[in-house]
């Protein structure tokens, strides 16, 4: 099987990013994906997330780059064409942003979701007590 990997230097730069945001280079991994793009045979780079499973692809279709990543701008998965590793490079940085944004963020939903197990489990401790 072909494999069309990024080189060592550029995934240090990608680690040296990860370390400028604050984020913690150990909960990284690198893997080797099959190309969603090109149709078989080909292994690309991967950068998963590993607490989160969210992801960075630096994809390939015959001579054009591709990136996938997860979480997107702002939707759940973005695919997009570039046309240099500069400019994956720019998807890589935007991509831990994103990244560091999804992961900081509260779970408001999930926190009121709990005040109110809290709440009707009074409730109902209560009813109980009389």
């Amino acid at each position: 099987m072909e494999k069309n990997l990024i080189l060592k230097s550029q995934a240090n730069e990608i680690f040296e990013e990860i370390q400028r945001r604050g984020l913690d280079p150990s909960q990284f991994q690198w893997e080797e994906r099959d190309s969603e793009l090109h149709g078989g045979g080909l292994l690309v780079s991967a950068l998963i997330h590993r607490p989160t499973q969210y992801y960075f692809i630096f994809d390939r279709r015959y001579e054009e780059r591709y990136t996938v990543r997860s979480p997107g701008r702002d939707t759940g998965i973005d695919k997009r064409e570039v046309s240099s590793w500069v400019g994956q490079r720019q998807h890589v940085l935007e991509w831990l942003n994103c990244l560091k944004r999804e992961i900081e963020a509260p779970d408001l939903w999930g926190a009121i979701s709990q005040e109110t197990k809290l709440a009707e489990t009074a409730s109902t401790s209560g009813a109980s007590n009389t």
